[in-house]
């Protein structure tokens, strides 16, 4: 499952990169700590 998560984050990541303006990919980074944070523990 780590290795799907891990997965799932690098593409929401590269979609978000393209999607998402300069100013939100900050709040997307912030999210994403949040998530990965508690899941590497």
């Amino acid at each position: 499952m780590s290795g799907v998560a891990s997965s799932e984050s690098s593409h929401v990541l590269c979609m978000a990169m393209v999607l998402v303006p300069c100013r939100r990919i900050s709040e997307v980074y912030s999210s994403i700590a949040r998530f990965e944070s508690p899941v590497r523990e």
